[in-house]
């Protein structure tokens, strides 16, 4: 990670829904490497990283998060290179001795989201259900996509998910506040105009 006597700068930090955890991306001043480490805030303690080429945590509980993790440099690969064909990735903290487990899941290759190289794919657990939204973002573009499904299938490379709202919906902002998702799209009305599903 970081090298002593180094200047770091916070880039954007994520608590756990119960705020017992929290995620920092942190970054030597002027670089654009960042490394992310989760600290658990009652005692302080680093759990973990510092890990390379990590996205902001997607906190899916109090012990685990999903996140985008850019590929690490090598051959036939450019540094431009390195924001493209992100992998999704569900990290489990450890428990009771237990090792970190980090799992890459299918993202990119369920069929039918198609992301493409610069686009991403998360997921969120809704809370206080078994079920997840997946959402794909198209590279700098504002606009996103949200599907929806059993969180019992993320591990399945050929699960098609269920359409909530596409790119076309211009929805750039969402929240989900018991069985109803929010969204903020710019499509239908001249400012911003707020939506339930």
């Amino acid at each position: 990670g970081a090298k002593p006597g180094q200047p770091q700068a916070i880039n954007q930090f994520s608590a756990s829904p119960q705020s017992t955890h929290i995620g920092v991306l942190v970054s030597a001043a002027g670089s654009e490497e960042h490394w992310l480490y989760v600290v658990e805030v009652a005692s302080g303690r680093t759990v973990l990283g510092p890990l390379p080429r990590a996205g902001i945590p997607s906190w899916q509980g109090e012990t685990q998060f999903a996140m985008h993790r850019l590929h690490a440099p090598g051959p036939g690969r450019t540094a431009l290179d390195k924001y493209r064909d992100s992998e999704l990735a569900l990290i489990t903290l450890p428990e009771g001795g237990q090792p970190v487990k980090d799992e890459v899941l299918p993202g990119r290759a369920w069929p039918g989201l198609n992301p493409g190289r610069d686009g991403d794919v998360l997921v969120r657990r809704i809370p206080g259900t078994e079920r997840v939204l997946v959402l794909v973002g198209n590279g700098v573009a504002n606009e996103l996509a949200l599907y929806t499904g059993p969180w019992s299938e993320l591990r399945n490379p050929t699960m098609r998910w269920t359409p909530v709202v596409r790119v076309e919906d211009g929805v750039v902002d969402y929240s989900v506040r018991g069985d109803t998702l929010y969204a903020v799209t710019h499509q239908v009305a001249p400012g911003q105009q707020v939506l339930a599903y």
